[in-house]
């Protein structure tokens, strides 16, 4: 949600990028919304923003919508039980300009929000490491790594579908 944010001291108006991230977080919260059939007086009650409030919000006609402030955004992805890493990598996939990639950001973006747990449960098994072990400096190479096992997991996907299409 880092393009979503700005400081106070950096805001000289909503341009037409801020438009495009806010239409975007918009969309995947209708998305949602829409998916799951949640009404907007549920919704409104579990996240504690007034319906009416929440209604200009998520207004159907983005012209008609009232900008929300961070923590109503917060408030209605808790209400949804979607973290913000999901989020923010689902809204982000929306704002990828090449079609073809954007189901790519489903993946990442539930890879992204179960890292973090799996990733603690696996250090509790390994004795005398806790979290300061880590650096994260290793991120390039982790993040080499995955993008490895991504590609080595779509090739032997696509040569066992070949294989089966043989028979």
């Amino acid at each position: 949600m880092t393009r979503l944010v700005k400081s106070a001291a950096d805001f000289d108006g909503v341009d037409e990028a801020d438009d495009e991230e806010l239409s975007a977080c918009i969309s995947f919260i209708l998305e949602t919304i829409d998916r799951r059939k949640l009404t907007l007086r549920a919704l409104s009650s579990a996240c504690g923003i007034n319906k009416s409030r929440l209604g200009r919000i998520l207004h159907r006609n983005p012209v008609a919508r009232a900008t929300p402030q961070l923590t109503e955004i917060h408030r209605i992805f808790r209400a949804l039980e979607i973290s913000l890493i999901e989020a923010s990598v689902n809204v982000e996939a929306r704002l990828c300009e090449q079609p073809e990639h954007r189901s790519l950001f489903k993946l990442l973006a539930r890879f992204y929000a179960d890292l973090p747990g799996s990733v603690m449960r696996g250090i509790k098994e390994i004795k005398g490491v806790d979290a300061f072990f880590f650096k994260e400096e290793w991120s390039d190479g982790l993040t080499a790594g995955v993008s490895k096992k991504i590609v080595d997991i779509a090739l032997w996907t696509l040569a066992r579908r070949e294989s089966l299409r043989e028979f």
